[in-house]
């Protein structure tokens, strides 16, 4: 896992078209395009992403020097807490339901 994430850590910008290089760009926040796939997947999880200024959808390949460039010149490196938000809650939430503690 660090050599992967040190790999996309040096990169100035990840183009994909798999979901866990997204994620790997976000954990790392690095500028990403993510390239139109057949399946559903990474459409999905834009959705998470939606928030993230330097995460980009590239719909057609035409597309992606622009789309470089745009996302070379976002000044934020900006993701939510994903902690705070999905993960610190956790521990609480499951007492209160084994336990059924309202």
């Amino acid at each position: 896992l660090k050599n992967t994430l040190d790999y996309s850590y040096s990169d100035d910008i990840i183009i994909t078209d798999r979901y866990h290089a997204l994620i790997f760009a976000v954990i790392c926040r690095k500028p990403c395009l993510v390239l139109k796939t057949v399946d559903h997947k990474l459409t999905s999880a834009l959705d998470w992403f939606s928030n993230i200024p330097f995460v980009f959808f590239v719909e057609d390949i035409k597309n992606i020097p622009a789309s470089v460039s745009d996302a070379l010149s976002v000044k934020t490196n900006y993701s939510p807490d994903w902690n705070k938000k999905y993960f610190d809650k956790l521990p609480e939430r499951i007492i209160r339901e084994t336990y059924n503690i309202t």
